[in-house]
Order: C-alpha cells, then structure tokens, then sequence
C-alpha cells in the first residue's frame, strides 16, 4: 500500500478526535476524517450524504487502498476552518 500525504490531527466542533487532510487536486479545500474503527476514517461531508466510505490512516499518513482517496468525495473549503491540535493539558499542584 502507498501512502498519499499527511494529514493534521483537529477536533471537531464537539471536540472529538479527526483528522485534516489537504487537498492536492483543490488547493484551497481540505477532507474532514472522522473515526469509524481502528485507524480507519470516515469523510464527514460523505457522511452526511449517506456515502460509505472508509479511509486509512495509519502514522498520521493516508493509506491507498483501491482508488485515490479525493476521488468521488467533494472537500469543504479550508477558509473558516480552525485547527485545533490535540494537546493533552496537566495541572501540576
């Protein structure tokens, strides 16, 4: 399997854990993946189309595995989008 690009670790507006993915074929726009099982995610604009569609990530890379990962799945256009990183926070007392 070849692995396609990086991704950006996030959290979603209900602070689970997603990942970003920016596109190479629309600069500009990126691929919100949230967690289905495991190391494979879900694209949550193909979600609420009702698609099925599952890609991997493993060591914060995209995984190919029968067909490009951008192909028939739209991206959501980057602007507006705020990327939090996953920072686990310790109070020291």
């Amino acid at each position: 399997m070849d692995e396609v690009g990086a991704v950006t670790e996030a959290q979603s507006r209900k602070l689970k854990p997603m990942f970003l993915y920016h596109s190479v074929r629309k600069p500009g726009h990126v691929y919100e993946l949230t967690l289905c099982r495991d190391d494979h995610y879900q694209c949550a604009h193909c979600r609420k189309l009702g698609k099925k569609r599952v890609i991997a990530i493993r060591q914060k890379c995209i995984v190919v595995g029968n067909r490009h990962p951008e192909e028939k799945c739209e991206p959501v256009s980057e602007i507006g989008k705020i990327v939090i990183n996953c920072v686990s926070l310790s109070t020291a007392v």
